[in-house]
């Protein structure tokens, strides 16, 4: 568990002379766990292969801050905010307006936005792991990197600008559907069974609908890294000013999946 500050830029009463400046407005605690894994799979004089991987589970929490909130990322009201008792970076926006039962509210068409921002999300991941290889046949080796993440939300205004304009697969199909809007009707007071198209409830949930329709989960999987290399053995560089070279083909994220997002 470690203790520590953040220093961002906050704003000043123009009497002091200065309108803004860095102020450690804060501290957080952050713990967790790293777990290492290695393996040597072969070794002998012209073949070698290691395995391995690690993981890591990482939490924070804002434990001192001057002001209620601190808002040091985003755009409008929507961004990373620190407050007092959450993570650090917690997500804040603006959500659907519910009643006491926690029932979503709507005219029929589109969702009643609550005046008030609220949590919409943790960006922080349950948890990262990560596997490589290290293949090596006399001056040749070969190595993969693979990381997954699992969890940690994301904003993403593409995700669902896309979405709402049907432009994803995810809405194949859905062009002559009707759809209802789950909640309770304020016209009437009851559970909402007006049909609208599919695409006036995808255009007004994901374009012009509350942030939290923005939000999507963060798991992903990469290939972070594969390269081969070739190393001259001494004998190549006996008559060159070099004691070692080698040449490397690399390349950088060849593979990338965001599973959940559309």
């Amino acid at each position: 568990r470690t203790t520590t500050d953040l220093i961002f830029n906050t704003n000043f009463d123009p009497a002091t002379g200065f309108t803004n400046g860095p102020q450690n407005i804060n501290e957080f605690e952050s713990d967790g766990i790293e777990l290492n894994l290695n393996v040597k799979v072969f070794d002998t004089e012209n073949f070698g292969w290691d395995i391995g991987g690690n993981f890591t589970k990482t939490d924070s929490e804002v434990t001192e801050l001057d002001v209620d909130q601190f808002q040091f990322a985003g755009s409008g009201e929507l961004g990373n905010y620190l407050i007092k008792g959450q993570p650090v970076g917690i997500i804040l926006g603006s959500i659907v307006q519910r009643d006491e039962n926690g029932n979503l509210l709507n005219n029929g068409r589109e969702y009643a936005v609550d005046p008030e921002i609220a949590i919409i999300g943790d960006p922080t991941p349950d948890w990262v792991a990560s596997f490589f290889t290290a293949m090596n046949y006399k001056n040749l080796s070969l190595t993969a990197n693979l990381q997954y993440r699992q969890g940690g939300d994301i904003y993403s205004s593409t995700a669902r600008s896309l979405l709402g304009r049907g432009l994803t697969t995810d809405t194949d199909g859905l062009q002559n559907a009707g759809f209802i809007l789950p909640g309770i009707n304020t016209d009437t007071n009851m559970e909402n069974d007006v049909v609208i198209s599919t695409g006036d409830a995808y255009f007004n949930l994901y374009n012009n609908g509350p942030d939290e329709f923005g939000i999507f989960d963060g798991t992903t999987i990469r290939l972070q890294e594969v390269a081969l290399t070739y190393r001259f053995s001494d004998k190549a560089l006996d008559r060159t000013p070099f004691g070692n070279m080698s040449i490397s083909l690399v390349g950088e994220n060849l593979y990338f999946k965001a599973i959940n997002i559309p």
